[in-house]
């Protein structure tokens, strides 16, 4: 017994030191200023419904963090035209033309449906403007945290290019839709604040 007992402890041990989160999480959030030379990207995923699904965020093919509900996600983005992707059952993204010294906002919802061994996590992006943005921040202080990738977390990778590729395909089309017209041009004339 005693055997059965010190071989459970220590594959515990084991498994639990061979876990790393995917995030860091901080309750204080940071001053919104992007490095220099760049952009600073901020996905903010304001509400615990479906607080628990992590959704990945890709810039371009590159993992750089993601969101669970609750939570801001901000990282660094070169300057040039990116896309911003979640990664949930569906695909969520959005392309900016990202300029250095610029600050650009996207408000993240995230839907979870389930129908007996099925759940289905749907994902979506909008840009938000800076001053609904800065509003949307101040008003969730106290109940959001700040995450960012975790340098530690080494299972976690890049956006496969295939996947990169259906992605761009899917972006194109949708932005040639007539019905999709206003939602792509406010995209690609977003200005970043």
């Amino acid at each position: 017994m005693k055997r059965i007992c010190a071989l459970t402890l220590a594959i515990a041990s084991l498994v639990v030191m061979g876990c790393v989160s995917k995030l860091i999480y901080n309750k204080e959030l940071p001053e919104i200023k992007p490095p220099a030379d760049k952009a600073l990207c901020v996905i903010v995923r304001p509400t615990a419904f479906m607080g628990a699904t992590f959704v990945p965020i890709y810039c371009d093919q590159k993992y750089v963090g993601g969101t669970e509900g609750n939570t801001m996600l901000t990282f660094p983005v070169d300057p040039g035209e990116h896309y911003i992707i979640g990664d949930a059952t569906n695909k969520s993204k959005i392309k900016y033309n990202f300029a250095a010294g610029k600050v650009y906002f996207i408000f993240h919802t995230v839907v979870t449906v389930s129908a007996g061994y099925v759940t289905i996590n749907t994902t979506t992006f909008a840009p938000m403007d800076g001053k609904s943005a800065t509003e949307k921040i101040e008003s969730e202080k106290g109940k959001i945290t700040w995450v960012q990738k975790n340098p530690e977390d080494k299972d976690t990778k890049d956006m496969s290019t295939g996947d990169f590729e259906d992605v761009k395909k899917d972006y194109t089309k949708w932005a040639s839709e007539s019905k999709n017209a206003e939602d792509a041009k406010k995209e690609s004339e977003y200005p970043g604040y």
